[in-house]
């Protein structure tokens, strides 16, 4: 029996033709089709996308039946709850948590749908009196609606906490290592001092003593980090701008001090995306580092060694690694 083996990927799609016997799999072909799949990925939502919107619509689907079993269980009528709970369906989530000085491109079909928090639940007092009749029995349904569906706004009071408290701190890259790795904003010595001594490590390795001239850089371009950031907070244009200046002028005196053995249009093309890096660090501090304190500065000397950074497989990794060492065996086998 012959088998036809694909695996499919974003922009490649490796194919295999495999004869299979009691022996073994014999490869007979293999080879790579290359797709352009710009015009496929305008057109569907990302992966990112459908998971979120999958979990978004559990969790609603979640909180409506708890919503039903809770009203159920106050002695309510099947009928009146199930139009509670369909009245209750229009409830949203993002508008608990989207920022109100934010304007957000909404177009007029849609916004007619929108409304506050507070817009819906008077909406959802008025129909709760005009099912339930009962004092008593209306005000304990409402106090039922407004713990479930999260009247108070109390984002640990959520089903699901949004995106930034719903997963765990991550954890340091290096191998062996399972440390949290600090925010950037506290750490940004260490992106920095990544980001220059992988372009400088060969100037460094001629002249060793000019290192420490680069570790008073990477000091002083974390002050200005610091006032930045304030800078950007207060919408202070005018302390942004000398702030921006005074870091590339720091940048390339470090570079006049440790020239590069590269041709100079060479090395002016890689030292515009070296700067333009720095100066994104310096400004969008935000997430987390990729190596645990320690082990930026094992990073920092294995760069320096000529040697690589000890980064932890990951199952992605091993996945990537297991199938390009398949598709070589099966090439090296037809030929």
């Amino acid at each position: 029996m012959i088998t036809l083996a694909i695996d499919y990927g974003a922009s490649n799609v490796g194919i295999a033709l495999v004869r299979n016997t009691e022996a073994g799999n014999e490869p007979l072909f293999a080879g790579t089709l290359i797709l352009d799949a710009r015009e496929l990925k305008e057109k569907v939502e990302t992966r990112a996308g459908i998971r979120g919107l999958r979990r978004t619509r559990k969790t609603k689907n979640r909180r409506l039946r708890e919503l039903g079993e809770s009203l159920s269980d106050l002695g309510i009528e099947r009928d009146k709850v199930a139009r509670i709970v369909r009245f209750s369906n229009r409830r949203g989530y993002k508008s608990l948590f989207s920022d109100p000085n934010e304007t957000e491109k909404v177009d007029e079909a849609e916004s007619a749908y929108r409304c506050t928090r507070e817009q819906f639940f008077h909406q959802l007092e008025q129909e709760l009196q005009e099912i339930l009749s009962d004092r008593e029995a209306y005000e304990k349904a409402l106090s039922v609606c407004e713990r479930i569906l999260n009247r108070k706004g109390d984002r640990y009071a959520e089903i699901r906490l949004i995106r930034i408290d719903n997963r765990g701190a991550s954890r340091s890259a290096w191998a062996g290592c399972n440390k949290v790795t600090p925010r950037r904003d506290n750490a940004t010595d260490d992106a920095i001092a990544q980001q220059l001594v992988t372009y400088f490590q060969s100037a460094i390795k001629t002249e060793p003593h000019k290192l420490e001239m680069l570790n008073q850089t990477v000091c002083e371009l974390d002050s200005i980090s610091k006032n930045l950031r304030g800078a950007i907070a207060n919408n202070d244009d005018f302390s942004k701008k000398i702030l921006r200046r005074r870091a590339r002028k720091s940048l390339r005196n470090l570079r006049a001090e440790l020239p590069s053995t590269e041709p100079e249009d060479v090395s002016d093309d890689a030292w515009k995306y070296v700067e333009k890096g720095i100066l994104n660090i310096l400004e969008n501090s935000g997430g987390r580092n990729r190596y645990c304190r320690e082990h930026s500065k094992s990073c920092v000397e294995k760069v320096l060694e000529g040697k690589p950074p000890e980064f932890k497989t990951t199952i992605a990794d091993a996945d990537i690694i297991s199938r390009l060492k398949f598709f070589c065996d099966v090439q090296e086998s037809a030929l």
